[in-house]
């Protein structure tokens, strides 16, 4: 670092490129500018990136990691998981053939400028760019969560990725990943406890169900004994697994989409919580997603139901109780 009387000019990281800024100062208060050239783990830091617009994205294909930087970026909108001091800069996903697919979007190794700090992230679904309204998912990187991720099904077309920094001093690199888990079908799980009324699951699928407008069939001692609480009253509904012959796993996983905070569990008999055989709430500490894994499993009957945390509505600023969600 050179001082030049009222500009300070320095060279950070000289062996990536010329990374240079400058700072313009006025007695003790300096504003850096960046100037072309200079790089963090091999992504630009200078100027503004070149997908800081909506008019600018930037085409990001299935399974194709991509490196990108928020430094200087500008705003595209709040998103619902962020605040107006999110800045962002955008991707175009095609989403193409004739089936909806479970599409699931992740940022990691999310690094502010000194490239070892974390950096707060959110990352947000569009079918529109510049229209809030249009968000259909958004997820924001938290203490137990570093780095975001966002599911959603998506029909044919084109949505836009934004990833953005929760405040004005979340600017530096992240890595972006979009992954097709295939084809979705669209199910409703039944809202009582009939087993001939029970939809049938098979091993692979990935099923998109609601607990929307459904009703609440397993309170007090029917919630779920992974829910903490016998109060809860959320509406729920369930699907039927038939094993011809015994299998030595069987992994069930629901996600709740935009986040809503969902609760799994398993029964040989749906109505009696007796024959409960495993239950989860949060997997892996992640609030909106659910997973069991059984072992040595016999033949025979198995209700799947996804039911929703908490008693009454969720208070502001706490995730939704209900909603749609994918079944694995």
């Amino acid at each position: 670092t050179w001082n030049l009387g009222s500009i300070d000019v320095s060279i950070a990281r000289p062996a990536e490129r010329a990374a240079a800024f400058v700072k313009s100062c006025t007695g003790a208060s300096c504003t850096p500018r960046f100037t072309p050239g200079a790089k963090q783990d091999g992504v630009p830091w200078a100027g503004r990136a070149a997908n800081d617009t909506c008019a600018q994205a930037e085409a990001v294909t299935f399974a194709t990691q991509v490196a990108g930087t928020l430094v200087n970026a500008t705003s595209d909108g709040a998103p619902s998981c962020g605040s107006a001091d999110t800045v962002s800069v955008v991707y175009a996903l095609t989403v193409s053939g004739t089936d909806a697919v479970s599409v699931k979007a992740e940022v990691t190794d999310a690094k502010r400028m000194d490239g070892v700090s974390p950096m707060d992230v959110a990352l947000f679904v569009r079918s529109a760019c510049a229209d809030a309204a249009a968000e259909l998912g958004c997820a924001a990187s938290s203490f137990f969560t570093p780095g975001a991720a966002v599911d959603a099904v998506l029909s044919p077309g084109i949505y836009y990725v934004l990833v953005g920094g929760l405040t004005a001093a979340d600017q530096g690199t992240f890595k972006l990943l979009v992954t097709n888990n295939g084809a979705v079908q669209t199910r409703d799980g039944s809202d009582t406890c009939d087993p001939s009324a029970t939809p049938l699951v098979s091993n692979g699928e990935t099923i998109k169900g609601t607990t929307t407008a459904k009703t609440n069939n397993y309170d007090a001692d029917l919630a779920g004994d992974c829910g903490h609480s016998t109060a809860y009253d959320q509406p729920d509904v369930a699907y039927r697994l038939e094993l011809a012959t015994g299998v030595s796993s069987v992994t069930v996983s629901v996600t709740g989409l935009g986040g809503w905070d969902t609760i799994l569990y398993v029964r040989t008999d749906c109505a009696a919580p007796a024959t409960e055989v495993a239950c989860n709430d949060d997997d892996n500490l992640t609030v909106g997603k659910s997973k069991v894994e059984l072992t040595n499993v016999a033949a025979g009957t198995y209700y799947i139901i996804v039911d929703g945390y908490g008693a009454g509505a969720a208070d502001v600023g706490e995730p939704a109780r209900s909603g749609d969600f994918l079944l694995n």
